[in-house]
């Protein structure tokens, strides 16, 4: 049998977001901040943040990098308690990772 072996249907859904995707979201965000849409910033940088923890996952300096960019962005919006929060997560990986320099 030639198909004997093969998977038939439809391809499996890949719900992981990209590399290019994150990127696309991430300038997207920064620039919904330079225009003063802050909630719409906040919320890329959301997804910016959880799509390079589900792509790289937390100790990947990228994801580093958007954990700081989102609790930047939280700290611009005075949601001090949220920013602590995720500072201090991203402080103890970020120790491991990259050192304490």
């Amino acid at each position: 049998n030639p198909n004997s072996g093969q998977h038939l249907g439809p391809p499996p859904v890949n719900t992981s977001p990209s590399r290019s995707v994150i990127n696309t979201q991430s300038c997207l965000a920064a620039t919904y901040e330079a225009v003063g849409r802050h909630e719409k910033a906040l919320s890329m940088e959301r997804d910016v943040y959880r799509g390079r923890l589900k792509l790289n996952g937390e100790e990947q300096e990228e994801t580093l990098r958007a954990a700081s960019n989102y609790a930047n962005l939280l700290i611009e919006m005075q949601r001090f308690e949220e920013s602590k929060a995720l500072f201090r997560k991203t402080v103890s990986v970020a120790r491991r990772v990259l050192g304490e320099s």
